[in-house]
């Protein structure tokens, strides 16, 4: 009979084991995002594995070409996070690729052209007539300003 009550307990107990759930390592993901006026690509993730694995992301620009390579220990809980600059910011979409623990993740993200700096400058003092004005996009300016203010 005490046999019988040991056998009944022991189901009983491993039935509410089996019943609680184990806990579950996080899904893999990766998220990037890309800030426009500066140009600094952000890129953070989750990794399925536990903490301390190698995370690994690369980043390819619209030709194809590597644009950035990094490698670190994930977070305890999985997580990582990269951020850098583009080197040479081309329009079209980049294919950033992140691994770790056995998994691979890929992104995109779209990056436009710079925004191109406009400059001017003036005659000073001012001259009579009709004034002066330059205006340089982000090329070379055609008119050589040291010829316009000695008049050359």
């Amino acid at each position: 009979m005490k046999k019988i009550w040991t056998i009944v307990l022991l189901s009983i107990l491993l039935g509410f084991g089996t019943g609680i759930p184990a806990a579950k390592a996080s899904s893999p993901a990766l998220n990037v995002s890309f800030d426009p006026a500066s140009g600094v690509v952000t890129i953070t993730g989750q990794l399925d594995s536990a903490g301390g694995s190698p995370a690994t992301v690369q980043v390819r620009n619209p030709l194809n070409s590597l644009d950035y390579l990094d490698q670190q220990a994930a977070a305890p809980d999985g997580s990582f996070r990269f951020s850098y600059t583009l080197k040479n910011r081309m329009p079209g979409n980049y294919t950033v690729t992140a691994g770790g623990g056995g998994a691979v993740m890929s992104a995109t993200f779209h990056a436009d052209p710079a925004p191109s700096a406009e400059l001017s400058a003036e005659l000073s003092p001012p001259q009579t007539g009709r004034p002066e004005r330059l205006v340089c996009a982000s090329r070379p300016c055609r008119h050589n300003l040291f010829e316009r203010i000695i008049g050359g």
